[in-house]
């Protein structure tokens, strides 16, 4: 048995609370984790209600809880006799308007696989043979450049005709989900919505576009494209301090080892506020730093709860240790800059720090990315856009822990006092 199982067992849980991949329709136990939404979750059920023949956008910051929210909706329309993959499509890299029909087709033929979902032979055959060509797209280094080749009509037209076989009489539509849209340059998902415009008018289906608030800009770039698109897209903003604190209540409670168990919540109500704070709500963020948090425990037989306290110490020497040592005192200067925006362009940084741009650019930026402490840059018109990782903000635990260091360890005197009070008669 590994080690962070028998960490997440002296709690009294079966698994880590704190996991951050989102919740899938695969399931239903941990969907049932879900919380708030509400009026997110009704602008996007009239979406789907419609049945049809629409393309919508759900955009929010990464990490905000965006592919949960639309799994959860796509899981409530399938029990309401709707087709949908069960994973989302993901579009994180690059890929050509033939590519992105190929996936999709594949991605709705291992559905209907899974659901037992046989149409006619030489449809099913077809469809068979796509799912062989996106898995060896997916799967190899190679540049299958052939795939731009193929007919685009008679994509459509085979997309088409599977759509009209398998909705009638079995569905009301048919849902696509695409994510991870974030990951694309801005350049090439233009390129990319421009050229599967047609497939994005097919009838009887819903596409959703998970991505962050560039997304909508993205697809403004061309009026061609913009105006097939229902608007205003789903803005999804991060959970309340509230919504954060019921969530992780619902999962602790779930992921009890059994109903005679006890169990001890990993960490405190103040913990989760002093994270909250620290990410302004980024509930991916959150979770990562929970999870580092009770990782970085001493061993014990007994369950240590993370409190705000023990939280900023762990987190601050781990961060300390694994990056902000490794930095050059001008380096954490600059790099503590950086951290004051949520991203920022070379020039921005040039004029704060009063270093020359070139030198941002090919010293310190190149530097802080080969020991990955900013994020590859993402492109925005000409301007290349930074951003430090999230782990950093850890760093500001430091000056928290600094002041508090005196009360903490007070208040050890005082836990130590009344468990002595408690064993006077053992100390006579």
């Amino acid at each position: 048995m590994s080690e962070i199982q028998l960490t997440w067992r002296r709690y009294g849980l079966r698994d880590n609370p704190y996991f951050q991949n989102p919740l899938t329709t695969e399931d239903s136990t941990l969907l049932a984790t879900f919380v708030g939404r509400k009026a997110e979750k009704a602008e996007l059920k009239k979406v789907l209600q419609m049945g049809s023949d629409i393309r919508y956008l759900i955009i929010g910051e990464p990490g905000v809880g965006k592919t949960s929210l639309v799994n959860m909706m796509r899981m409530e329309a399938v029990r309401n006799k709707y087709f949908t993959p069960t994973n989302e499509i993901e579009i994180n890299r690059e890929m050509t308007g033939n590519e992105l029909i190929v996936i999709t087709l594949s991605a709705l033929y291992q559905e209907m696989q899974k659901q037992g979902i046989d149409l006619d032979e030489h449809l099913m055959v077809q469809l068979q043979a796509f799912y062989e060509l996106a898995s060896i797209v997916e799967t190899s280094s190679r540049d299958l450049t052939n795939i731009t080749y193929l007919n685009r009509h008679k994509l459509l037209e085979l997309f088409k005709e599977l759509v009209d076989k398998l909705v009638n009489p079995r569905f009301h539509g048919i849902i696509v989900h695409y994510d991870n849209l974030d990951n694309v340059d801005a350049e090439a998902l233009v390129s990319l919505m421009s050229d599967v415009r047609d497939f994005l008018l097919t009838k009887k289906v819903i596409f959703l576009f998970v991505g962050d608030p560039l997304l909508t800009s993205v697809v403004n770039i061309k009026p061609r494209v913009s105006q097939i698109f229902l608007s205003p897209s789903l803005d999804v903003e991060p959970l309340s301090y509230e919504k954060v604190l019921e969530l992780l209540e619902k999962r602790v409670n779930i992921l009890k080892s059994s109903d005679n168990t006890a169990v001890v919540c990993p960490h405190t109500d103040e913990a989760v506020k002093t994270l909250f704070d620290l990410h302004k709500g980024n509930l991916r963020s959150i979770l990562n730093s929970l999870t580092n948090a009770v990782m970085e425990l001493p061993s014990s037989n007994t369950p240590i709860q993370v409190t705000d306290d023990l939280l900023s110490n762990l987190l601050y020497r781990k961060v300390k240790e694994k990056y902000i040592s490794k930095l050059t005192k001008v380096e954490q200067d600059i790099l503590f800059k950086m951290l004051e925006h949520q991203s920022i362009t070379p020039s921005e940084l040039s004029k704060l720090t009063g270093k020359t741009p070139q030198n941002i650019s090919s010293k310190y930026l190149k530097e802080f990315i080969r020991l990955g402490v900013v994020r590859e840059p993402k492109k925005e018109g000409r301007n290349s856009i930074y951003e430090v990782i999230p782990e950093i903000n850890w760093w500001r635990l430091g000056k928290k822990e600094a002041k508090k260091k005196p009360a903490v360890e007070n208040e050890t005197q005082i836990k130590i006092d009344k468990v002595q009070g408690k064993l006077s008669d053992f100390f006579e």
